[in-house]
């Protein structure tokens, strides 16, 4: 996501495990609205670029391991998708970077908040693509680019 930059590099790239998320709306319509977090291990290094995400608009955040016990950083988020004439729903992800184990990701969307839930069901670091009522949703591990371990973009989109 261009423009949007750690403020400080050097302390994101000591940390033991970090990670770079990034949630995209590529919707026609619908606002997505930070709605929840749940960390199982770390903390975020910095917050996210923006709460609310407008259609075609991307938010980007750090996350990172604590500074006390040799931890990595796992965890979720959820999002309220709003949009006109539809009953709101909720877009989840999962992030794992953790001190043992591997990479993991999940995105989906749920009829209630539950940013733990996106922590909870994550596996695997394989590319996700999946339709799900009116949106398709996507998640991918990729090279980071401010200095983390890894990038993970979360993505959703009209399916038609």
């Amino acid at each position: 996501m261009a423009g949007v930059h750690v403020t400080n590099r050097k302390e994101f790239e000591k940390k033991l495990r970090s990670l770079e998320l990034t949630v995209s709306n590529d919707t026609k319509a619908a606002t997505l609205t930070f709605a929840g977090e749940h960390f199982d291990s770390g903390t975020w290094f910095e917050h996210l670029s923006a709460s609310v995400i407008g259609p075609n608009q991307a938010s980007k955040g750090f996350v990172s391991n604590r500074e006390s016990a040799p931890t990595g950083v796992t965890g979720g988020l959820t999002f309220k998708i709003e949009q006109k004439n539809r009953k709101d729903k909720y877009l989840r992800i999962g992030f794992t970077n953790p001190f043992l184990g591997s990479f993991k990701t999940y995105i989906g969307i749920g009829g209630s908040p539950g940013a733990k839930l996106g922590y909870e069901n994550a596996e695997d670091d394989s590319h996700k693509l999946r339709v799900l009522d009116e949106y398709k949703v996507e998640a991918v591990l990729t090279a980071a680019q401010e200095g983390g371990d890894k990038q993970m973009i979360f993505t959703i989109s009209d399916s038609k």
